[in-house]
């Protein structure tokens, strides 16, 4: 199945907008902190009290999210030339050597040459693999801004940007329990994206694991605000402009874990922006 561990086939139901989280709980992944967050009234769950930094903007939610079912959606990426197993925290201004893509394997790759702090260069090659295809989005080929934080150790957790000279979001992707690296906003982040985690959009479900909920991904650019499913695929943007092309293949958490070796919670999701013209 899609998800990382057993779960109860999902039941497609129309369900009502409920709660925009604005940050994710950085605590060890194998604790149960959503559920304890969602449910005490002492707390306020829109409030992201995770970060160091400023609160993100909770946007308003739009009124007609529906809980559609999941969908094949698949999104994961790699980046070569860093070291494996060890915790990294980079931003690195970049070069563009070369590029491929191939949309029949719903893949395409980039060939860095990164400046180091010591003023050496060096090569990363990113890989983004994804279904539907995320079309290879032809960022400019100098002064490319690649953020990069991997957290070794379980559950494994990646996250990455690609900005064109630190001001255009071009691509990001995340493999991890949070969506957003420890210490950073979301507003921060995915700028000049707006970006949230929203949640009781699906009903909560009994499986095999424990309570299990399906969350969304809202994203806003250009004052076109669209919000997309765990396991759906969405498009962000003016209809002759700029778009945000967005696969959540996961975005879920469960209110009470009862199952070992597995997060309560994982975002999996990736997204491309072309450069404004």
């Amino acid at each position: 199945m899609r998800h990382l561990i057993p779960l109860v086939t999902a039941v497609a139901l129309v369900g009502c907008y409920g709660s925009t989280i604005t940050g994710d709980a950085q605590t060890d992944p194998g604790e149960d902190s959503t559920h304890d967050t969602l449910a005490d009234t002492s707390v306020d769950p829109t409030v992201d009290t995770s970060h160091d930094t400023e609160a993100d903007t909770a946007y308003d939610a739009p009124p007609d999210v529906e809980c559609t079912p999941s969908e094949e959606v698949t999104t994961s990426f790699t980046i070569d030339g860093f070291p494996e197993y060890t915790d990294i925290d980079v931003v690195l201004v970049c070069d563009a050597l070369d590029w491929w893509e191939d949309p029949a394997e719903g893949e395409w790759g980039i060939v860095l040459a990164c400046h180091s702090d010591e003023g050496l260069v060096e090569e990363h090659v990113l890989t983004l693999s994804s279904f539907p295809y995320l079309v290879y989005p032809y960022p400019p080929s100098s002064d490319l801004v690649l953020r990069y934080v991997n957290q070794a150790g379980w559950p494994g957790s990646r996250w990455f940007t690609l900005s064109a000279d630190d001001s255009w979001l071009v691509v990001a992707g995340t493999q991890a329990w949070t969506s957003t690296p420890p210490g950073r906003s979301m507003e921060e982040w995915y700028a000049p994206l707006g970006f949230a985690v929203v949640t009781e959009i699906c009903p909560v479900e009994e499986t095999d694991c424990g309570p299990f909920e399906r969350m969304g991904i809202e994203v806003e650019l250009h004052e076109d605000r669209q919000v997309i499913l765990d396991g759906r695929r969405g498009q962000v943007g003016w209809l002759m402009g700029p778009t945000a092309d967005v696969n959540v293949q996961d975005a879920w958490q469960y209110h009470e874990l009862l199952c070992d070796g597995a997060p309560s919670t994982w975002y999996q999701l990736a997204l491309v922006v072309p450069p404004s013209m």
